[in-house]
């Protein structure tokens, strides 16, 4: 699981709630525990890119993902299919 650290002591934040800016910005508030920091920051949290676009994307009307896929044996197909599945 992911944690996001206070930028002024570096330990855990609670979120305590968050906003939607745009369709790919959010700001997320959250409360630092730590007795001695106690900071209050707000965080922006945004989609910088695709590591692999969705694969609505990937299978256009031309169907390139459905023949590509075709073309592999059952087993690496059935591979593939299943990291994608799991993420």
């Amino acid at each position: 699981m992911s944690r996001i650290l206070c930028p002024h002591c570096g330990k855990a934040l609670q979120i305590t709630t968050t906003k939607q800016v745009t369709p790919t910005v959010r700001d997320v508030y959250a409360n630092c525990n730590n007795g001695i920091c106690l900071a209050r920051p707000v965080m922006t949290i945004s989609h910088k890119c695709d590591r692999q676009p969705p694969l609505s994307q990937l299978t256009g009307t031309d169907g390139l993902l459905e023949k590509m896929l075709g073309d592999l044996d059952i087993k690496t197909r059935e591979r593939i299919l299943n990291k994608f599945a799991t993420e």
